[in-house]
């Protein structure tokens, strides 16, 4: 039992990470097809959202990402590590992408915008499977508590007027 309960909120704490993570792959996107690279795409994000206020936690694994940029550390070392601090399968999609752009000489600008739009139909998809449970968990105590109200309201008078006037 412990365990779905852990598994319910690591997804309610992943959903809204991930729908942020498509916000940034989507600006990284229009950065690199407005004629920056990555790595300055990627400052440029970083610096923007650094003067709004504290960074989140993608903000934040972004930075560690350019922190290792900076260090030296080569591309594909900075995603092992990037991808090492959020296990997750779309981060995981996102640096093998990242790696295969890389090794191919492509352009990652619609590739990262056709992931975006993929990580947000699927938490779309998520949050209405969400809500269809609750509209079943709803339904017992309609039947529990409105059915019996009703049926009290409408089952009275008729024997109030049943008792009142015997046949």
């Amino acid at each position: 039992m412990k365990k779905s309960v852990l598994g319910r909120l690591f997804k309610k704490v992943q959903m809204p990470a991930l729908i942020e993570f498509s916000l940034w792959l989507e600006l990284l996107a229009l950065c690199m097809e407005a004629g920056l690279d990555f790595t300055s795409s990627l400052e440029e994000l970083l610096k923007t959202h650094q003067d709004t206020g504290p960074l989140s936690r993608v903000g934040r694994l972004f930075a560690l990402f350019m922190s290792q940029m900076k260090l030296g550390h080569t591309r594909q070392q900075a995603v092992a590590i990037f991808q090492k601090q959020w296990q997750h399968p779309v981060v995981d999609h996102f640096c093998q992408t990242l790696l295969f752009g890389w090794r191919q000489g492509i352009s990652i600008s619609p590739l990262l915008r056709e992931q975006a739009h993929q990580i947000r139909s699927e938490a779309l998809f998520q949050m209405e499977k969400e809500v269809q449970k609750k509209q079943l968990k709803l339904l017992g105590p309609l039947f529990l508590l409105v059915l019996p109200a009703v049926m009290i309201l409408l089952f009275i008078p008729l024997m109030v007027q049943f008792i009142e006037q015997p046949f």
